[in-house]
């Protein structure tokens, strides 16, 4: 599915026109398996998200699962697990907060650190950088308020 999604635009437009985006996030849940969950994520990656999209996928649940995969998976998995993160944190309107795991940095830094696949370098790297600035402005701003 996340074959046919990416490569076709008609068939994302269909998946965005027809709410099909909450269709297809809503298979993110708790009890979903690493092999769906590494499709969903294939297609949510391909799609233009809108800000509802977006918060819907920002639930802790479907955060953590994401993070799972990320460190699971297989390498196109965490690639893409690490381009829908960047997309969901895009924007001023999100919690970092949601986002703060150690278990997030090491899939990130394993990722960026695998010399097998350096296809990942890139996005890792995007994401981790956006990551730490973020990081960096909330202890400062904290700091400035103690």
């Amino acid at each position: 599915m996340s074959a046919t999604v990416g490569a076709h635009a008609t068939t994302r437009k269909a998946l965005v026109d027809g709410d099909g985006v909450s269709v297809v996030s809503a298979l993110l849940g708790p009890f979903t398996s690493h092999a769906i969950g590494s499709e969903v994520i294939g297609v949510l990656v391909s799609l233009n998200l809108d800000c509802e999209s977006k918060r819907n996928l920002l639930q802790p649940a479907r955060v953590s699962l994401m993070v799972d995969i990320l460190n699971e998976g297989s390498i196109e998995t965490k690639i893409n697990c690490t381009r829908l993160i960047e997309t969901l944190i895009e924007g001023k309107d999100f919690k970092l907060e949601i986002f703060r795991s150690h278990s997030l940095l090491v899939g990130l830094m394993r990722l960026v650190k695998d010399k097998r696949h350096s296809n990942g370098i890139c996005p890792g790297l995007r994401l981790l950088s956006v990551m730490i600035a973020e990081m960096r402005w909330w202890r400062g701003d904290r700091r400035r308020r103690n």
